[in-house]
């Protein structure tokens, strides 16, 4: 459900207004970049990832000799794109993509 500042929660999807739909497979910095250029475009955006969180792995180091904590250098993916209100966020594991499906439909809108 949206929150009291609108954003998209988990589980919700954008309002499908008939506009153009963006998927971006990955919540790594190009994913994230692309989703946060995207926040006042008239675009639904879809952001699919198989973890829940952004890992900052150059920082990776740190935590494996006790020098950070992983909550340092793990943030949740939902809560990076909160603030935009036409950004949903699907933790899947993607193995195909598809431009068409039989039906028609775009290959996004049956995940």
């Amino acid at each position: 459900m949206n929150g009291a500042n609108g954003a998209a929660r988990s589980g919700d999807e954008p309002a499908d207004d008939g506009g153009h739909h963006v998927l971006i497979v990955g919540g790594g910095f190009g994913g994230l970049a692309a989703a946060k250029a995207l926040a006042t475009a008239p675009v639904r955006v879809t952001l699919v990832d198989r973890r829940s969180h952004h890992l900052f792995q150059p920082l990776l180091y740190q935590v494996a000799t006790a020098g950070l904590n992983p909550s340092d250098i793990a943030y949740p993916i939902r809560s990076i794109l909160r603030d935009q209100d036409n950004v949903s966020v699907v933790g899947v594991d993607v193995d195909d993509v598809a431009e068409e499906n039989e039906a028609g439909a775009d290959a996004a809108d049956g995940i």
